[in-house]
C-alpha cells in the first residue's frame, strides 16, 4: 500500500480541495481521478464505505462522479467527522478522516486475505 508515502501528496491536494476554492479547483476535483492519491487496490474500500456515510438528505448524498478526487475527499471527509452542512471540511478533519480510512483500509486487506486463505466464511 502506498498509504505513507503518498501523504504529503494527499495534503496537498486535498488542500486545494478543502480550502474555500474557486470553481476551476472544483472542476479540477472532479476530474481528477482519485488514483491520484490512493493506490488502486483501496478503490474497492472506499466504494464500500461511501454508501454507508450517506444521510437521507439530498445535502447528505456524494454526487460526485464514482473513483474521481472529490468523490474521495468526500468519503473522507464524512469519515473525519463533517456534516455536510455550514462550511467545507478543514485540514484537521481531512486528517481524522485519512487515519479512519487507513484504518478501515487495513482491515478491508486482512479481510480479504483471510477470505482468500480459508474456507472459513466471513459475514
Amino acid at each position: 500500500m502506498r498509504l505513507d508515502a503518498c501523504s504529503s501528496r494527499l495534503w496537498s491536494d486535498w488542500r486545494q480541495h478543502v480550502e474555500p476554492s474557486s470553481w476551476w479547483t472544483h472542476v479540477t476535483a472532479v476530474q481528477r481521478p482519485a488514483t491520484d492519491v490512493i493506490d488502486t487496490t483501496l478503490l474497492p474500500v472506499a466504494e464500500a464505505i461511501g454508501p454507508t456515510l450517506e444521510g437521507k438528505t439530498e445535502r447528505q448524498k456524494n454526487r460526485h462522479p464514482i473513483h474521481s478526487l472529490a468523490w474521495l475527499s468526500w468519503i473522507i471527509a464524512r469519515l473525519g467527522g463533517w456534516n455536510c452542512y455550514y462550511k467545507p471540511p478543514g485540514p484537521k478533519t481531512m486528517r481524522a478522516g485519512w487515519a479512519r480510512f487507513a484504518t478501515m483500509a487495513a482491515g478491508f486487506t486482512i479481510a480479504e486475505v483471510l477470505k482468500a486463505e480459508s474456507n472459513m466464511r466471513i459475514p
